[in-house]
């Protein structure tokens, strides 16, 4: 819960999207699983939405210039 109130604060602060990759898992098969096991990789697929966000944003500002 500390990681996602400091990644808000640096969202509301900064007025930057912020995603949040953070694992909460209880053990290391569950982090196997999310991290290119059963689950997929979420670090990728964080990794690609924030390179989608970043797109988005930036073809919003140029469209309101």
């Amino acid at each position: 819960m500390g990681a996602a109130q400091g990644l808000q604060r640096v969202a509301l602060d900064t007025g930057v999207p912020v995603l949040n990759g953070v694992l909460a898992v209880h053990d290391a098969a569950q982090a196997e699983a999310r991290a290119g096991g059963t689950h997929g990789n979420t670090g990728a697929q964080v990794a690609l939405a924030a390179l989608h966000m970043a797109a988005l944003r930036a073809a919003t500002r140029k469209s309101s210039r």
